[in-house]
């Protein structure tokens, strides 16, 4: 037994192997709270805007419907995100929630042509200039070609748990690639 083989599973992850197919599964209570939070905000606030003088003007209406849809569905949303990953010795499977979300497609990937799988970091600023750190899983293809196999995983710990798992099950080795964090 190595140190690679001796890894805590993460808050939030659950991890099974049954009949051969490896199910990892994730849900974050944080984000629940943040849901939370966003539905006791939309309640006062389109109680506050049908009240609103501006009531009369249809065009602010519906603009104001429409912005209300978009909170509570992304309330909704983080209410029930989930990512599920399957990994069997021929398919791995990526799933979001049980409610899409367009950022978060769900990705099926055949695992013969997997080369590598390694973690990697984004970094980005939100729309308000604050500066935001999350980690991917990226796979390598043996024609060369990699792709975001899992995005916007919260920090190393969690992406490295997803990675040695992914590798244990497929029996891949841990060779180094460019831009993979080590």
């Amino acid at each position: 037994m190595t140190i690679e083989d001796i890894f805590v599973v993460p808050d939030g992850y659950t991890e099974r192997s049954e009949e051969g197919v490896l199910n990892i599964s994730y849900s974050s209570a944080s984000s629940k709270i943040a849901a939370l939070v966003g539905l006791v905000l939309y309640i006062p606030y389109s109680i506050f805007l049908m009240n609103s003088k501006n009531m009369n003007d249809s065009i602010f209406v519906w603009s104001v419907y429409i912005c209300l849809a978009i909170v509570l569905y992304v309330t909704i949303w983080g209410m029930c995100y989930k990512i599920q990953i399957f990994c069997s010795l021929s398919r791995l499977k990526v799933n979001y929630g049980p409610i899409p979300f367009p950022c978060f497609l769900a990705k099926d990937v055949e695992t013969s042509n997997i080369k590598q799988i390694f973690c990697d970091d984004q970094r980005t600023f939100t729309s308000w200039g604050i500066f935001r750190r999350f980690y991917v899983l990226k796979v390598v293809f043996e024609s060369g070609k990699s792709e975001v196999l899992v995005r916007d995983l919260r920090s190393l710990t969690d992406a490295r748990f997803i990675e040695r798992s992914l590798r244990k099950k497929l029996e891949l080795n841990d060779i180094p690639v460019a831009g993979g964090l080590r």
